[in-house]
Formats: C-alpha cells, sequence, structure tokens
C-alpha cells in the first residue's frame, strides 16, 4: 500500500504477474548454480532513467544497484527503514549497517562505495550484471527481489542533487525507470502519473496519464465511484456487506 504509486515510477530486477509469479524486469535472466548462496541477475540493456518530463538523463546499470544496497544500510543515510530483509539475506549486510551506525553522520554521509563492496556481498562484473552472495542458502531470495530495498538508485542522481539533499528532493528532481513519471502532487487531493516515453518495455498497455485522488475514507470513495468520478476503488467490508446483501 505505501508503494502503490512510486512502485509505478520505478523498475526493479523482477516483477510479480497477476497470479504472483515472479517474472522477469529489469533482469532479462536470473539463477542460482549453488543452492541459493549465489544469485546472478543479469540486466537488460538500453533502460534509460528519466526526468519528470521524460527526457533521458542516463542508463540504468549495475552500478545503480550498488548505490541503492549502500543507501539502504547506511545508517545515517537511511535510517533503519526497510534493512530487515538484507542484514538476513545478504552476507555483510548486517556488519555494514553497524559499522555506519558507529560513525559520525558527516563521515557515514562522505562514504563512496569502496568499503562497502569490501564488506557487502555484492558484486558487479560488468554493467549488465550484479551478484549477490547470501549469508546462507536463501533459495527464494529472487522472490524477494520484487521488494524496493533492491531497487536500483540512480548514481548519477545522487552526483546531481548531491548526497545530502537525496532524501529532501521533490518530484521534480527525481529519475524515473518505470512506466510513469510522477508529475504532479496536490497535498491532500490527488497525485498525477504521466507515460514514461522511454519506457523500456514497448508491449505493455499505458494510460497517457493516472490520477489518484486521496480521500477521507473507503466509503467517500465508493461514493465517487458510484458517481463516475473515479473509475476504480478498494471496498472496504461496509461496502462489500451492502452489496452482498443486495439482491
Amino acid at each position: 500500500a505505501d508503494l502503490n504509486v512510486l512502485g509505478n515510477c520505478y523498475e526493479g530486477l523482477l516483477e510479480t504477474d497477476a497470479e504472483g509469479k515472479v517474472i522477469p524486469g529489469l533482469a532479462e535472466k536470473w539463477g542460482t548454480e549453488d543452492g541459493g548462496l549465489t544469485w546472478t541477475f543479469e540486466l537488460r540493456e538500453g533502460v534509460k532513467w528519466v526526468d519528470q518530463a521524460g527526457n533521458e538523463k542516463g542508463e540504468c546499470t549495475s552500478e545503480d544497484f550498488v548505490t541503492s544496497l549502500e543507501w539502504i544500510l547506511n545508517f545515517h543515510k537511511n535510517g533503519a527503514a526497510n534493512t530487515s530483509m538484507p542484514i538476513a539475506l545478504i552476507k555483510g549486510a548486517g556488519e555494514y549497517y553497524d559499522y555506519t551506525k558507529e560513525l559520525s553522520e558527516a563521515e557515514a554521509l562522505a562514504l563512496d562505495n569502496t568499503k562497502f563492496l569490501e564488506m557487502v556481498g555484492i558484486e558487479t562484473p560488468d554493467d549488465y550484471t550484479v551478484v549477490y552472495h547470501c549469508a546462507s542458502n536463501a533459495t527464494y531470495f529472487d522472490t524477494v527481489c520484487v521488494s524496493a530495498c533492491l531497487y536500483p538508485m540512480p548514481t548519477g542522481f545522487v552526483k546531481e542533487v548531491g548526497v545530502e539533499n537525496v532524501l529532501s528532493s521533490g518530484i521534480d528532481k527525481l529519475w524515473y525507470n518505470g512506466p510513469y513519471t510522477f508529475t504532479e502532487y496536490i497535498q491532500g487531493n490527488t497525485k498525477t502519473l504521466t507515460q514514461n516515453p522511454l519506457y523500456w518495455d514497448k508491449d505493455c498497455s499505458l494510460f497517457e496519464t493516472v490520477t489518484i485522488r486521496i480521500i477521507e475514507d473507503t466509503t467517500v470513495g465508493f461514493q465517487l465511484y458510484k458517481n463516475g468520478e473515479i473509475d476504480h476503488i478498494d471496498l472496504s467490508e461496509a461496502n462489500l456487506r451492502t452489496i452482498y446483501n443486495d439482491e
């Protein structure tokens, strides 16, 4: 629920289809040859990062997955958000998190990926290959690769805005690699997504724009749906009971 908007703006290694099956995302091929200790993901080439208006900013490569995981596990960059899964599954992740926690904020923010790559089980043999080394045999590791904690983070974006400004960057400063860009946000009212013209998957069906209405509760949303003001709404138990009991 927390990522139902941003999940349409960013692409991860893998996705799940309507039946929950893991399918390719940025990774075209993936697998393990040692029972889940080591997982290799082969990225599709030519995936672009774009700005809010859909202008190309750079290519999404394996380096962006290193930048992302370092950020996730760096205490002073990220607090403790989304750390539980990588700490539990990826070799050295917990040790790096503890290491950064002992640093001063200035020292942690100044870190590049050098110490991180020495300590954490991730490597990038080339621009389109990402290898994760697990702490133990994680035969299900690919099923957690749909999680936001393993999404890529554009290295060029961090360099462009500066480490200290990443968390405060608005939607006009962000880079996007998913089917939509986040083009308008009106506090307490609406969020608007616009089709990314450079999105890699040319076979998928996309709307030109999607507007998400922010509502007080689903009862209000159901009334808006019945009035024809919105196209989709999740139903509350009260709504469902009303419909179920009405012949």
